[in-house]
């Protein structure tokens, strides 16, 4: 992996209109911090701006009070490379609140959870005697707005009905299914625990190209790395340490926190992973 000119591309979307900050040459300052998770848990991320017009500003920080029930709704998406290899989308969520940061650089934060508008979306489902669970599933995707990657045995459900939020239809799932379901860049991912998503490159992890640490935790390994592309949600890494041998195999992500900046030293990745089953 080439160690080139980093890319951060910030969109931030009002009323479906979305507008692109950030760049090579961008003299914005970015900064963002999040993790994501392999269950119905918000991932989270912090995002740091210098440099953007007051007007804009302003317009974000009236439209993010958590308590405002008639606020503009303003959401992000966080894209994350470099010049050799260009960028991936790594964030997808809502701003439920930002603070000015002072002088002399006068920027904005932006604390984003995922989903979070979904948690004000009210919506009541029932199903007939006997639902496909797949199809239960696609209902739970489309009140959420995202995509479905249905990756386990279907299932008949009796009598299944649901009220309350949208959000929470997530979790209600995953104990039905008996399996991982989160949200991974507008998609919504039903998977079987323990083994990789569809569709997700395989990363080899040593030190060549990007292992930074690794060590074991009760229930696989902890991995700090150079940023990279291909380790998201649930994707399999090989890990190859050569200082600790005892913890190389293959393992699916089931946690991921990240640190990114355009302008400034971070730029790395920490992944806890299961063994694969």
């Amino acid at each position: 992996m080439a160690i080139d000119r980093r890319i951060i591309n910030l969109g931030i979307s009002i009323n479906d209109q979305i507008r692109w900050y950030g760049g090579l040459n961008s003299p914005l300052y970015i900064e963002a911090k999040g993790r994501g998770f392999a269950n119905p848990s918000m991932g989270d991320c912090d995002i740091t701006v210098l440099g953007l017009q007051k007007d804009v500003r302003d317009f974000i920080l009236q439209n993010t009070k958590p308590l405002e029930p008639n606020a503009t709704r303003i959401s992000v998406v966080l894209e994350v490379g470099r010049e050799s290899y260009g960028t991936h989308t790594r964030y997808r969520g809502d701003v439920f609140r930002s603070q000015i940061i002072g002088k002399p650089d006068t920027g904005l934060q932006l604390i984003c959870k995922t989903g979070f508008y979904n948690k004000r979306t009210i919506v009541t489902r029932s199903g007939s005697d006997l639902t496909k669970l797949s199809s239960i599933a696609q209902w739970v995707a489309t009140d959420c707005g995202y995509g479905l990657s249905f990756e386990i045995d279907d299932q008949n459900i009796k009598s299944y009905s649901f009220a309350g939020s949208a959000q929470s239809q997530l979790n209600q799932l995953e104990d039905l299914a008996n399996a991982e379901v989160f949200v991974d860049d507008d998609v919504m991912y039903v998977t079987d625990p323990g083994k990789p998503a569809s569709g997700k490159a395989v990363r080899i992890v040593n030190v060549t190209n990007g292992l930074l640490e690794a060590g074991s935790t009760e229930s696989g390994v902890r991995v700090t790395m150079l940023y990279d592309p291909v380790t998201t949600m649930k994707s399999q890494f090989d890990l190859e340490s050569s200082l600790n041998p005892s913890i190389n195999g293959s393992y699916v992500v089931f946690r991921s926190d990240y640190h990114v900046a355009n302008r400034a030293d971070p730029f790395y990745l920490i992944v806890e992973g299961n063994p694969i089953k």
